[in-house]
């Protein structure tokens, strides 16, 4: 590896590992105020419809924008920018289609998913989450696109810009929440809808943030597709790569994610079954949830920006056919990654 291009790598990832952190201390700073004004049993609730979210994100998009990512950067590495640009056109359809059935199927089974948790008022901040399972497809699909052309800025700066929203909204929503449905019964849930409220809000923002940033583009793409006279591919061709490409990463993550509901799932019930009331079960899981979880997902996201920064910079070494280029940019990367997570 050139030490130009172990640069430029390095520069990618950290952009995106920067940003990673950035946005893990907004949201411990936010988290402050906001699981104060819930409450532990606000935050037991809060905390079990995330973990929900995550199963329905992990499922429909989570995987979108590493394989739009890889079909973009395989495409440009060959200069196909007409068939970069179909690859993102059938991948936006493809958000659009699993992002509604994840929208529809939570906020149609949130009322059972509340019988099925144990979990009184969960409703509430599942149907507001419903709809960022839509948006957060959509939004996947342009940030892979613009990382498949090696380019980690828009997604660094949508990042942030979708937790700086996401914790003004949340603190303002909650709080505002909880004055106004002070005397309700089920005022800790309308205070976990006031919070996942931010969550739709910051995702809305950051996806008006990336069309801005891909109308600038299309000037440049435009300039590029002229140049291309490659083989059309068909659209059939494309949804079979990318569906092939985006279930490995679905069943990894599944994995990984499932792991955080099934907890809240057994944690719930059995203590349930002992005899405890909803209320101290709630609160149980909202200091797990709140002050644990939150601490330990930090390295986490270093690890996942590196992984999406390297990414298009190894697909390109393997359209070039260079086996030893790719070895020598996983190994670099897991030696960063290293760095980070020992300590």
């Amino acid at each position: 590896m050139s030490k130009g291009t172990r640069d430029t790598l390095f520069l990618q990832g950290m952009i995106l590992a920067c940003a990673g952190i950035l946005t893990k201390i907004i949201g411990f700073i936010y988290r402050i105020p906001m699981a104060n004004f819930l409450g532990d049993q606000g935050n037991g609730i809060y905390s079990v419809a995330f973990g929900i979210y995550n199963i329905a994100l992990t499922l429909s998009s989570y995987s979108l924008p590493l394989a739009v990512s890889k079909l973009v950067s395989h495409r440009t590495a060959k200069n196909e920018h007409r068939n970069a640009r179909r690859v993102f056109r059938d991948s936006l359809l493809f958000a659009v289609l699993v992002g509604a059935a994840a929208c529809a199927a939570l906020y149609l089974g949130a009322d059972a998913l509340e019988e099925l948790y144990h979990r009184p008022g969960l409703a509430r901040p599942l149907r507001v989450l419903a709809p960022t399972t839509f948006v957060v497809a959509v939004l996947g699909v342009f940030r892979g696109f613009f990382q498949g052309h090696g380019n980690m800025v828009p997604t660094a700066l949508s990042q942030i810009a979708e937790q700086i929203v996401n914790a003004v909204v949340s603190v303002i929503a909650t709080y505002q929440f909880m004055v106004i449905y002070a005397s309700s019964a089920d005022v800790y849930s309308y205070g976990a809808a006031g919070g996942t409220l931010g969550t739709l809000a910051g995702a809305a923002a950051a996806l008006l943030l990336f069309f801005w940033m891909f109308w600038l583009m299309r000037g440049t793409l435009r300039r590029r597709a002229a140049r291309d006279h490659s083989r059309r591919e068909r659209d059939s061709a494309i949804a079979g790569e990318l569906v092939l490409t985006v279930i490995p990463i679905i069943l990894s993550q599944t994995i990984y994610q499932i792991g955080y509901t099934i907890d809240d799932f057994l944690f719930g019930n059995i203590m349930a079954e002992k005899g405890f009331s909803d209320a101290v079960i709630s609160s149980l899981q909202g200091v797990f949830n709140t002050q644990y979880n939150q601490l330990i997902n930090l390295p986490v996201a270093v690890a996942t920006a590196m992984a999406a920064s390297t990414l298009p910079a190894i697909i390109r070494a393997g359209v070039q056919g260079g086996a030893g280029e790719v070895s020598r940019k996983i190994d670099s990367v897991i030696k960063f990654n290293m760095v980070i997570a020992f300590p």
